[in-house]
């Protein structure tokens, strides 16, 4: 059996990374409030004029707070430096049977959906995660038969939609264990392909 290129990327130093990822400005915006400091770590900062003016009760006090994360990204990051140091560690496993996830969470516009999707002339990390599946799945089908099957929900509000059906539809919330299969959502749509 084929087994997958380990140097996609280098593993990470546990099974969890946290990311953070640091949106550019809309335009006319004037009011940033986190800030990159180095690759790990971010500053969140408290402005002074958010409710039309300067606080006098907390002037000697600190407005900023240092969070660190595993990874940072600032504005200026591509998308493929955010899928080579956050998710390509999770396709060479998966190609052996080893579950991986990777999901985004935010408010909403803080930029989520372009960096899980993309967009025109910058895939994000779903389609850069695909691209590496079925690249893997070529260069092997001369020696082993590659199945992969997939499926796609989206998570919101407590909410499943499964994202594969058409029109996507929600699904009641009935997920757990299956014979030791791993995690399972009941009633999803499963999209199979074969490489020859």
């Amino acid at each position: 059996m084929a087994t997958p290129d380990s140097a996609v990327a280098p593993p990470p130093r546990s099974n969890i990374t946290v990311a953070v990822r640091v949106r550019p400005l809309r335009d006319g915006a004037r009011l940033r409030c986190v800030y990159p400091v180095n690759e790990t770590e971010v500053d969140v900062r408290d402005p002074d004029d958010k409710m039309g003016g300067i606080d006098y009760l907390r002037l000697n006090k600190t407005r900023a707070k240092r969070y660190t994360f595993d990874v940072v990204f600032g504005e200026s990051e591509s998308q493929a430096e955010v899928f080579e140091r956050t998710t390509a560690h999770l396709v060479g496993p998966a190609l052996v049977g080893v579950n991986g996830c990777c999901f985004a969470y935010g408010a909403t516009g803080a930029g989520k959906t372009f960096t899980m999707l993309g967009g025109y002339g910058s895939p994000g990390i779903v389609p850069r995660t695909a691209r590496a599946i079925f690249d893997h799945a070529h260069r092997v089908a001369e020696e082993t038969a590659v199945r992969v099957s997939v499926q796609y929900v989206e998570i919101y509000n407590e909410k499943i939609r499964d994202l594969l059906s058409a029109p996507p539809q929600q699904r009641a919330s009935k997920y757990g264990e299956v014979d030791g299969d791993g995690p399972h959502i009941a009633g999803l749509g499963l999209d199979v392909r074969e490489a020859p």
